[in-house]
């Protein structure tokens, strides 16, 4: 399983499939853009729960398709170890640093 790892605007570590679901680039080769991941093809640029929020090709005014949506991996940061969650079950790590597992 391949993994891409950015840091948001507030410094959260994210973690997404390496894998743009628009044309299979990997968002790994892309750029960190507002706190968002950029995918290196079309520019399309996704947040840390995987949801599109910039499609360059619709402009500013048009709706993204709720369904144009990367694979979020659930991921905290704690005692300077990134920890991540890929099992079933939902989202069995907490944002807040405390884990459920």
């Amino acid at each position: 399983m391949n993994l891409v790892f950015w840091r948001d605007k507030s410094g959260r570590v994210n973690a997404l499939l390496d894998d743009c679901p628009h044309r299979h680039a990997k968002l790994s080769l892309g750029k960190v853009v507002n706190g968002n991941i950029q995918c290196p093809y079309h520019g399309f640029e996704f947040d840390g729960s995987g949801r599109a929020v910039k499609v360059p090709a619709l402009g500013s005014s048009s709706e993204i398709p709720k369904y144009l949506r990367a694979f979020s991996i659930p991921v905290y940061e704690a005692h300077g170890i990134i920890w991540l969650w890929y099992g079933s079950g939902g989202d069995r790590v907490s944002r807040r640093g405390s884990s459920t597992i």
